[in-house]
């Protein structure tokens, strides 16, 4: 059974809005006897060190002379001793950008993807390797402008980066593709799927052919059979066409008999003409085909000879069920290619811009380069414009700080969140943090991506802000208290008012909460201080009265929140200082006012003047210390016996 395949590579696998043609190129009608390309996946890299040798394999050509250096591959052409041009023991490199590759070119490659793996702490596949073949094309040059042309209309156009290398040392030609599977910009990895791997053929079969090559990149279902030569059946098609024509429509051929199914199917056979009288279907109709058996028939040859052969018989049928509805496939305009080919222009030039960022790298780390490295560099600055290379110097020295290290993981971590679809109300507040502390516009615009669509991010931020500002309140209250601690308790009122109306969340909420039961937790063990310094005051000044009151006080405020140990210890002392101030003072006054009794008794009405005056000098320091005491302690005044100096 011979299927044609329908070449629609626009609308093909999962990427199909990515790969369009153009509507204004007419495409050329395959002839017969094309041959399939061959793609193939060969293996995926883990590590560096892997994927150092993985590039080392394919920069190296394997029917190569054993005197002949690694570099020497490399070149355009090599000569051997005998000054005779040897072809297979060219390598032909190229990247990304389609731009050849010398040795040291490739040796940059090869570390700065080793670091880039490193920095990235990457543990899983780092590269992989493909290979394309042709029996066709014998060109290596050739080859690999097609290979690379195919790959810029499929990863290339994506962003991914790539080297290809062309070997000859087998009898087919074939190129080996190594990609580094990590995309910067789409900040994904390469998915490698089915679809994806017949993607990769048929761009490959068709680039082939609008360079003059007959090839063709058909399923194993599609390609050319005879149900003749093996059982097969057709359950349930619609029949398009049937007549007689040469086999496989070639005139060199003999004459055959066929139909045509919509599912592509084309069968060849002379028994179908019989099959199709007896069934008596006609054109439109749901049939079903199988292979019967083989019967010996008399034919003649070529020379006229009759000789014995066998003739397929078949079985047609009618089928009364109706045929599935096939989905109606999406038609694309020359604005939608437009479109794809400004993307493809965008890829380039970060694919440039990478590899300028590569360059400066180099000149950062080769502080004090050899000659050669110099040699080196300016070679690499040739493929480089200048203004790219500038716009890179920049881009490295702003990626190589660490303030934006930071940041970028930052956002690196609420964008896997995100791609894994834990996404909460809580990351979108953290997203709003990281932005307000933001000062890199490309790490803004990609925090600005993260916010989901249903979001007022205006509002949202607004709110945000105003929150900001209570949260900035509430740290400020320590520097308040120290210039101006009166206004403190009056600033810890209104926020206890302010903050269910300024949280944008229960979280923020709780936790505006609790920074401000800190402050007034600090603001109460200020007080509390004061107070306890009151106290101390008093004691020394022989008032344990007004002491014990400003210790009730403190108990009295303290009722009900939590005791810690240091401040139950402090308490306790200043109870006991109260007690034994107490006790000595009242021991004190009981001394002073028996001297005072005495000394009031030395008066007499035959004491001289000058004996008075003396008498009231020695009773006036008692009678004052008396007094003192008595106020300290809550006791009223008493009448001490006091006798003044009169002329």
């Amino acid at each position: 059974m011979l299927i044609r395949p329908e070449d629609e590579l626009a609308t093909w696998g999962k990427t199909k809005s990515l790969y369009l043609k153009d509507p204004k190129k007419q495409q050329k009608p395959r002839g017969e006897f094309e041959s399939e390309v061959v793609f193939k996946t060969i293996s995926h890299i883990k590590g560096k060190q892997s994927g150092a040798r993985l590039i080392n394999y394919i920069t190296r050509n394997h029917h190569t002379d054993e005197n002949v250096k690694h570099e020497e591959l490399i070149r355009s052409e090599y000569t051997d001793e005998l000054g005779n041009r040897n072809t297979r023991n060219n390598v032909i490199v190229c990247d990304e950008l389609g731009n050849r590759l010398s040795y040291p070119q490739i040796e940059q490659t090869k570390s700065a993807w080793a670091k880039e793996f490193i920095d990235r702490k990457d543990t899983g596949r780092v590269l992989s390797h493909f290979v394309f073949s042709s029996d066709k094309i014998k060109d290596p040059l050739e080859m690999s402008r097609i290979v690379n042309e195919t790959l810029s209309k499929t990863i290339g156009k994506e962003g991914f980066r790539y080297l290809t290398a062309v070997h000859n040392d087998t009898d087919a030609l074939h190129c080996h593709v190594v990609v580094n599977t990590y995309n910067e910009i789409l900040q994904r990895k390469l998915n490698i799927s089915k679809e994806w791997t017949v993607l990769q053929r048929m761009t490959f079969a068709e680039t082939a052919r609008k360079h003059g090559y007959k090839h063709v990149a058909t399923m194993k279902r599609w390609r050319g059979q005879s149900i003749g030569d093996s059982e097969g059946v057709i359950q349930n098609a619609k029949l398009l066409e049937f007549g007689a024509a040469p086999y496989q429509f070639n005139d060199d051929n003999s004459g055959s008999f066929y139909i045509k199914l919509d599912n592509g199917a084309t069968i060849w056979g002379i028994g179908l003409a019989d099959a199709l009288g007896e069934s008596g279907v006609s054109v439109g109709d749901n049939i079903s085909v199988s292979h019967v058996m083989a019967k010996d028939v008399v034919v003649t040859d070529k020379n006229g000879n009759e000789i014995s052969s066998k003739r397929n018989q078949w079985l047609i049928e009618k089928v009364d069920r109706p045929l599935k509805l096939k989905k109606e496939k999406p038609s694309y305009s020359a604005k939608d290619f437009e479109v794809v080919q400004g993307a493809k222009k965008l890829m380039t030039k970060h694919a440039l811009l990478q590899k300028a960022k590569d360059l400066a790298r180099m000149e950062v780390e080769l502080k004090n380069p050899t000659p050669a490295q110099q040699v080196m560099l300016k070679s690499l600055m040739k493929d480089v414009p200048k203004k790219t290379l500038e716009e890179a110097r920049l881009v490295y020295k702003r990626e190589s700080d660490p303030l934006y290290q930071s940041k970028l993981k930052q956002v690196r971590y609420l964008e896997s969140q995100l791609k894994k679809g834990h996404w909460k109300e809580t990351l979108t507040h953290k997203a709003l943090e990281v932005e307000r502390s933001m000062s890199f516009p490309d790490l803004k615009a990609r925090v600005d991506l993260l916010f989901p669509k249903d979001v007022d991010k205006k509002a949202l931020r607004h709110s945000f802000a105003v929150q900001q500002k209570t949260q900035a309140q509430i740290q400020a209250i320590p520097l308040l208290r120290k210039l101006n601690p009166e206004k403190v308790p009056l600033l810890i009122k209104q926020l206890e008012k302010e903050i269910p109306n300024v949280a944008i969340s229960d979280k923020y909420k709780v936790q505006l909460q609790k920074g401000l039961a800190k402050q007034t937790q600090a603001e109460f063990h200020s007080q509390l201080e004061r107070r306890v310094a009151t106290i101390r005051q008093h004691l020394t000044h022989d008032k344990p009265l007004s002491a014990n009151q400003e210790l009730s006080k403190v108990y009295a405020a303290l009722k009900g929140q939590p005791r810690q140990a240091e401040i139950s210890k402090t308490l306790t002392e200043l109870r006991t200082h109260i007690s034994v101030k107490r006790k000595a003072l009242t021991s004190e006054l009981s001394q002073l006012r028996v001297t005072n009794k005495d000394l009031a008794k030395g008066f007499s009405s035959t004491m001289t003047a000058k004996e008075r005056l003396a008498l009231n000098r020695q009773i006036d320091p008692v009678a004052k210390r008396i007094n003192q005491i008595e106020t300290g302690l809550g006791f009223k005044q008493s009448q001490t016996q006091t006798i003044k100096h009169s002329r």
